[in-house]
């Protein structure tokens, strides 16, 4: 939603062979098929959904007898702030907008899950952050929700500190990983 939603759109009105560019670009998957795919956008607010279903032939690295991979492999924010103890001029975010990615992941047969992330929660002034990846009963598949809110904000100079373990606290909930090992 919000500022986010315009790619979307845009990918409703392509045609059949702008579409397919464009999810092959906008994943971060060398070899993978798309099965399938639907892009819808709300006639009455700035907000649209893609859905796609697709198989990905080398997603995890191999580590012995487990396999690891990230969850969020959507919108993983990759930018670590680093420290500015000299900071003069305040943070400016110009544009808002709310993202949520939902993305199953169907284990291989013959695996198990060995470690996931902690689920996160964050509330801040200029938004929310939550992440959370739950394993299904019979333990097939995974199921990983992130879901980002970001609002216009100035953040005054000397609040950086507290910005940047925001920032950071989002990054490092971006980059965990999931073991699965076989069993």
């Amino acid at each position: 939603g919000g500022a986010q939603h315009e790619h979307i759109r845009e990918l409703i009105r392509a045609t059949p062979d702008q579409q397919n560019r464009y999810i092959r670009n906008n994943l971060p998957f060398n070899l993978f098929e798309v099965n399938s795919y639907q892009a819808t956008a709300d006639s009455a607010q700035p907000s649209a959904e893609l859905e796609m279903n697709i198989s990905v032939e080398t997603f995890a690295n191999k580590i012995g007898s487990r396999l690891m991979f990230h969850p969020n492999v959507l919108e993983r924010y990759n930018n670590f702030v680093a420290a500015d103890e000299n900071r003069q001029q305040p943070v400016n975010i110009s544009m808002a907008y709310h993202d949520v990615d939902e993305v199953t992941f169907n284990l291989p047969e013959g695996f198990v899950v060995e470690a996931l992330p902690d689920s996160v929660g964050l509330n801040f002034d200029f938004g929310s952050y939550s992440a959370v990846i739950s394993p299904s009963e019979d333990g097939t598949y995974l199921t990983y929700i992130r879901e980002i809110a970001m609002n216009p904000a100035t953040i005054p100079a000397d609040e950086f500190d507290s910005f940047r373990e925001t920032m950071n606290n989002i990054w490092a909930s971006d980059n965990n990983q999931v073991v699965i090992v076989k069993k």
